[in-house]
């Protein structure tokens, strides 16, 4: 990006995720710009990057686009960039009232449950899953990146929290969490959720994952442990419109602040519709090994006026695999 922070966040990212400089693409964009139009997004932002991934050879190879801090949060003001870079700008549809669902809106890869390649095509494009990497200073965006590699098959201690408020307008998913809670007893990992759809405790355990549903970020959580790779997310109108959220509502930088890793939030008024926030099945399929990029591209349904924010390559879960070189035998001449 343009800013002198943004420059130094990707080279500190490339790093510490020791990914060739191959793969570090620069873009010029106002780093002061909360939001792009349509023909700025296309001219500084996409066609750079597909020039620079022509250019390079590495069209098939992508799977995670990560933009660095001081890039607009959105697009025309009502997309997140980031779902705009994924599967495009989806307009209202003309006519319809200010709160309904875009048409077309849809993501195919929402409970795909299967690892994402982006040359499988889905959503009709070849786009890696984008993420912004960004906190309210440089500082705590590299702190962002620390835990998200330290989170790499960690298998950390902790609880998937889905909690709930008395706000009417934010806690729509409570009547989920028994099915999410269902799916990690198959999965032998039950005692790793802790449930409550009424209210969001101080939790007792360090955090995997936090899903609630209130305007701004409990008291409680002011001090409490995040596991490496935690996911956190409020149901609330713009945590993701940054870097001037509504009055009287939590952000994603907030979440950063506090040790989260990964984070999603909207970027214009969606009102309370479920499709338009992350499922609360993502806890059973991050706890699968699904990358935090993976597990919140699939938790969302219809994520254009969303955000995805943090580091994707997080994975506490995933065993890496265990291979044996059996023939040649070291040495051997071939």
């Amino acid at each position: 990006g343009s800013s002198r922070d943004s420059r130094a966040l990707g080279a500190y990212y490339l790093e510490k995720h020791g990914i060739p400089q191959s793969r570090l693409c620069t873009i010029k964009v106002d780093p002061r710009a909360p939001s792009l139009s349509l023909a700025e997004f296309e001219r500084d932002v996409r066609l750079p990057i597909q020039a620079h991934l022509a250019n390079n050879r590495l069209a098939d190879q992508i799977h995670y686009l990560v933009l660095c801090l001081d890039i607009p949060s959105r697009v025309e003001n009502d997309n997140g960039i980031t779902s705009v870079l994924f599967y495009g700008y989806k307009p209202a549809t003309p006519g319809a009232p200010r709160c309904h669902v875009a048409s077309n809106s849809v993501n195919q890869y929402y409970g795909a449950e299967t690892a994402y390649n982006s040359t499988a095509g889905w959503n009709r494009t070849n786009a890696p899953i984008p993420f912004l990497l960004t906190a309210g200073d440089l500082e705590t965006a590299k702190r962002v990146v620390d835990r998200g590699v330290a989170s790499i098959a960690a298998f950390p201690e902790g609880a998937f929290c889905l909690y709930g408020s008395a706000d009417a307008a934010r806690n729509v998913r409570h009547r989920t969490y028994p099915v999410v809670a269902r799916q990690l007893e198959l999965l032998g990992r039950g005692a790793w959720l802790d449930a409550n759809p009424a209210a969001s405790p101080a939790p007792a355990r360090p955090i995997l994952g936090y899903l609630n549903g209130l305007a701004y970020l409990p008291t409680n959580l002011t001090g409490a442990a995040f596991a490496p790779g935690a996911i956190c997310e409020h149901l609330t109108s713009c945590a993701g419109m940054i870097p001037e959220p509504c009055l009287n509502q939590s952000s994603v930088w907030d979440w950063m602040r506090l040790g989260a890793t990964a984070s999603y939030g909207t970027v214009t008024e969606p009102c309370a519709f479920e499709v338009k926030f992350p499922d609360p099945m993502i806890a059973f399929w991050y706890a699968r090994g699904f990358t935090a990029g993976e597990a919140l591209a699939m938790a969302v349904r219809h994520p254009y006026q969303g955000l995805w924010v943090g580091d994707p390559l997080a994975a506490p879960f995933a065993a890496p695999p265990s291979v044996r070189v059996l023939e040649p035998a070291r040495n051997a001449k071939l």
